[in-house]
């Protein structure tokens, strides 16, 4: 129905993630969805989102992720290993990833990918990462994952904590 219309949220106490997609080898999307208000600490990861599943493809079209709070990575989404991500149309806003564990760091303020991501006419904005040796205030893109950022119209504001997309020496 639309973002504006249809809005999945956390509403009462506790630690949880709105969304786990676990899909080996399946499709799945999510189209007009606002997806807010995840909280996870400790060892958490993904609390808008969570995906996993080798040969999975999950697509995002015209959705908001924004508000979600993790301990180590992606705040608002984390892609794991395996999995192919694409997302259009759609906004991160005011996602964190805290790093709260002792001596780790927190990546990937909106996503954290280990998969495979691909963005167009998308918008980043006021994503954060607070944690001393942190990256990607909006994109952490990690190891043998691609990371595809159409130039326009995708948007990435200034995150408050440079640089705003990280892509990890030798990734594609």
């Amino acid at each position: 129905p639309g973002a504006n219309q249809l809005t999945v949220r956390r509403n009462t106490g506790g630690l949880y993630r709105v969304f786990t997609v676990i899909a080996p080898g399946k499709t799945f999307s999510f189209k007009g969805l606002t997806i807010t208000g995840g909280l996870l600490n400790g060892t958490g990861i993904g609390s808008g989102i969570y995906l996993e599943g080798i040969g999975a493809t999950i697509t995002f079209e015209n959705c908001v992720i924004s508000n979600n709070i993790a301990a180590n990575f992606g705040g608002g989404m984390r892609i794991a290993s395996g999995v192919t991500a694409i997302i259009s149309g759609s906004t991160f806003s005011g996602n964190r990833s805290t790093a709260a564990i002792s001596g780790s760091q927190g990546t990937g303020g909106a996503i954290d990918n280990s998969g495979t991501l691909i963005i167009t006419n998308s918008t980043f904005s006021g994503n954060v990462v607070d944690a001393g040796n942190s990256n990607g205030g909006a994109i952490w893109s990690n190891g043998p994952s691609l990371c595809s950022i159409a130039p326009l119209p995708t948007t990435v504001l200034r995150e408050p904590v440079p640089p705003e997309v990280s892509i990890r020496e030798g990734t594609p």
